[in-house]
C-alpha cells in the first residue's frame, strides 16, 4: 500500500468524485474555494503551497515523467477569475524552481534528455 506522499490523488488540491474507481473521476486541480474568498493574495499563497507540495510529491514518489503537471494544467479553468490567484502562485513557484535548478544543472539535464532521445 502506498503512503500518502506517493499518491497523486492525496495532494491537497486534487479531488476524486463519487466514483473513485474511475480514473476520469480525478480532478487534478481543485483549489480550496474558501481561500479565494479571502482574496487574490491568500489564493496566491495557497497556490504557491500547492506547487511546493506537488514538487515534494514528485521528489518523494519518484513518479516524475508521467505528465502529471500537464494533467494539472489541463484541469485548470484558465477563464475563472476567482481562482486566478491559485494559478499565479502555483506557476510563480514552478518558474522560480526551474530557474533555481537550471542555474547549476541545465547543461547536464539537457545532455540527459538528449541521451534518452527526448530531444
Amino acid at each position: 500500500m502506498q503512503d500518502k506522499k506517493s499518491r497523486f490523488d492525496q495532494l491537497t488540491f486534487v479531488r476524486r468524485l463519487e466514483d473513485e474507481t474511475n480514473a476520469a473521476s480525478l480532478l487534478a486541480w481543485y483549489p480550496c474555494q474558501a481561500d479565494a474568498e479571502n482574496g487574490f493574495e491568500e489564493a496566491s499563497r495557497r497556490g504557491a503551497a500547492y506547487a511546493i507540495e506537488f514538487v515534494q510529491f514528485l521528489r518523494d514518489s519518484m513518479q516524475s515523467g508521467a505528465n502529471m503537471l500537464g494533467v494539472i494544467v489541463e484541469h485548470m479553468d484558465h477563464q475563472d477569475k476567482e481562482t486566478a490567484g491559485y494559478r499565479v502562485g502555483f506557476f510563480t513557484v514552478m518558474e522560480l524552481l526551474l530557474c533555481e535548478l537550471s542555474a547549476d544543472h541545465i547543461d547536464s539535464f539537457i545532455e540527459s534528455i538528449r541521451s534518452a532521445g527526448l530531444l
